[in-house]
């Protein structure tokens, strides 16, 4: 199974998707600003479910952040939330896979599928 960082700072969807991940049996890590994302990355999990209205940094700025660091880079990023009109095309170029917020399901249950996959493998 996958472990999956859940970043939102809206607490009842954080709730929601950790629930969802444990029931699935991953193991959620939640993180409610863009700093403690980046340190949580730190801990190399599965995943990244990140959405780009937080207190602190931009989430956009949070995903420059981890792929910009050689240590994140390679781990995979969905963005999910629910602002309007955030589909630009540097986005999609820097993060190809979105969700949509309330978590659009069938979108992130196949990136948790996929990453819950790849975590048995040597990094």
């Amino acid at each position: 199974m996958a472990t999956v960082l859940v970043v939102d700072d809206e607490e009842s969807m954080a709730w929601a998707v950790t629930y969802w991940l444990r029931t699935a049996g991953h193991t959620p890590i939640v993180a409610a600003t863009g700093a403690a994302a980046l340190q949580a990355a730190g801990a190399h999990p599965d995943l990244i479910l990140l959405d780009l209205g937080l207190p602190d940094l931009p989430g956009a700025e949070v995903l420059r952040r981890l792929k910009a660091q050689p240590e994140t880079a390679r781990i995979p990023v969905v963005i999910v939330s629910g602002q309007p009109g955030r589909r630009g095309a540097r986005g999609r170029q820097r993060c190809p896979r979105r969700g949509g917020h309330p978590a659009e399901a069938a979108a992130i249950s196949g990136a948790v599928r996929r990453a819950g996959r790849r975590a048995g493998r040597p990094r």
